[in-house]
């Protein structure tokens, strides 16, 4: 078994226990054109088998998403990507 350096950032960790993830959760506050083909490219590539599904989350705005997402990260339940 590989050894784990202990300089590892917890950056590093967050993504490499995303490639073993079994769903990645995406927070997003655009909508209209670019909100319906963001979601057309999410739905297709969860289509697909062999790799992790993505669950869009809705957040009313881009202010609203910064926000919930500092507040998410600082107790420990953030959103994979936002």
């Amino acid at each position: 078994m590989p050894k784990i350096k202990k300089d590892v950032k917890l950056l590093d960790i967050k993504r490499l226990l995303v490639l073993f993830a079994t769903e990645i959760v995406v927070w997003r506050a655009f909508d209209g054109f670019l909100g319906k083909k963001f979601s057309e490219i999410i739905d297709d590539f969860n289509a697909q088998p062999g790799h992790p599904q993505v669950k869009l989350v809705r957040k009313e705005n881009y202010q609203i998403a910064f926000k919930e997402g500092i507040e998410a990260h600082q107790r420990g339940k953030d959103s994979d990507v936002l």
